[in-house]
């Protein structure tokens, strides 16, 4: 993003620090309380997940007349907010706060989204590191006894799957810049369908 001069990095803290904070303020009422689990949220998630889904392919059918707003239009509480409800969302279902955040600023907000995926992948390293160090640090029993596991992160797990983000990353950067808004916002759409249905 920030080679291909896409990168907004006053946007991204503003989205990325009520985000992280909601995220960890969920993370500790949920590892410390006995009345969450995560099939009790589901129909909430599927919920938002739906309602997300729908606005995302609402936007990629809207017409040139009804296109982006200017990124300077948008308060900066709008990136706050947005920042804040997909930490919170992230926190309570497990997935990750981009699935959240790119369709709330693109499909409410009407920010191009091209500009919502590129401070959703900036707000990453931020929300990776303090939700490392918060799960990392945690006590009492991991979800799984394998060796390499810190607090409730499994590295052999974990290290895999962050190998495939850094590879891969760019790869869909390069392949968003390259397909019409339209086409882009319709394929986060079945994305997010396809994430529903798997819930």
């Amino acid at each position: 993003q920030v080679f291909l001069k896409n990168f907004y990095f006053r946007e991204t803290i503003i989205t990325a620090i009520p985000g992280i904070l909601g995220a960890l303020l969920f993370s500790i009422i949920i590892v410390s309380a006995d009345w969450y689990t995560q099939e009790k949220f589901s129909l909430l998630v599927l919920a938002m997940l739906a309602l997300l889904g729908y606005r995302m392919f609402k936007r990629s059918r809207a017409t040139s007349q009804q296109a982006d707003i200017v990124m300077d239009d948008l308060p900066a509480k709008n990136y706050a907010i947005s920042g804040l409800f997909s930490g919170i969302l992230s926190a309570v279902s497990g997935f990750g706060g981009g699935i959240v955040l790119i369709p709330v600023l693109s499909g409410f907000m009407r920010l191009n989204i091209r500009i919502a995926a590129s401070i959703s992948l900036g707000i990453m390293p931020f929300y990776t590191l303090a939700m490392s160090i918060f799960y990392g640090l945690r006590n009492g029993a991991s979800p799984i006894d394998v060796p390499g596991t810190f607090g409730y992160i499994v590295l052999p797990m974990a290290l895999p799957l962050a190998v495939g983000v850094v590879i891969c990353t760019p790869a869909g950067v390069w392949l968003a810049q390259r397909v019409s808004r339209p086409v882009l916002q319709f394929l986060f759409a079945l994305l997010i369908v396809a994430v529903s249905i798997q819930l």
